[in-house]
């Protein structure tokens, strides 16, 4: 899903796209299902023989349930509103102060620390008052880029569009280093060859994840 939203996103930089009208065949069903519950730039939605509801598909089936995969029909609250760019239910979600005005949390129920990928062979970092001043690249618009603002005032932050452009930039020397989870990271470090890159550094801080609904 993290990589149809960078294709997205790329899509809407390069061609000014102000909303999209999505497609999707049999699995692609699901997956447009999925992005629509996570953007509010989704004008339309069409399925075509998708399966969007993968529990009740297994239970029917009598078949085992597929680990691991997100189920569209979880989301259906959220797109029930997305037009009107309001959802009830957010399942995964950091809680900051700007949020905490309009949302109630549950108790976290996942916590995911921060770790930095930069070039390989650096010295291992634990604090990030010892890089502060180093170009570091965050997603645009991430939670963590206002807690991070809010305990270190003089972070050095660079807006990336996604987590594979966040490790490009590393590997091209435009920033020191790349900050996110080590499960996404990993990924990515695997998926497109990066072999001089590596996580070196990670924190007390974490990706502290609740349920959020809205408060009124």
């Amino acid at each position: 899903i993290e990589s149809y939203q960078e294709v997205l996103n790329n899509l809407k930089k390069e061609y000014s796209n102000a909303k999209f009208d999505l497609v999707g065949y049999s699995g692609g069903g699901a997956i447009v299902t999925l992005l629509a519950s996570f953007r509010d730039d989704i004008n339309s939605i069409t399925t075509v023989a998708g399966n969007l509801d993968i529990e009740e598909w297994s239970r029917i089936k009598n078949i085992s349930k597929l680990n691991g995969s997100l189920n569209p029909a979880d989301f259906t609250q959220s797109l029930e509103n997305i037009k009107q760019k309001k959802c009830d239910i957010l399942p995964l979600t950091e809680q900051t102060p700007s949020r905490s005005k309009e949302l109630n949390f549950t108790k976290p129920y996942i916590t995911l620390p921060f770790v930095i990928a930069t070039k390989s062979g650096l010295p291992f970092v634990d604090n990030i008052n010892d890089i502060k001043e180093k170009t570091i690249g965050i997603i645009k618009n991430y939670s963590i880029q206002e807690l991070l603002k809010n305990k270190y005032p003089d972070i050095n932050i660079v807006e990336v569009e996604s987590a594979q452009e966040g490790l490009v930039f590393v590997e091209q020397d435009r920033n020191f280093a790349y900050l996110y989870n080590t499960m996404v990271i990993n990924n990515e470090i695997q998926k497109n060859n990066m072999n001089f890159i590596s996580i070196s550094g990670q924190f007390s801080e974490s990706f502290i994840l609740s349920i959020a609904s809205r408060n009124n």
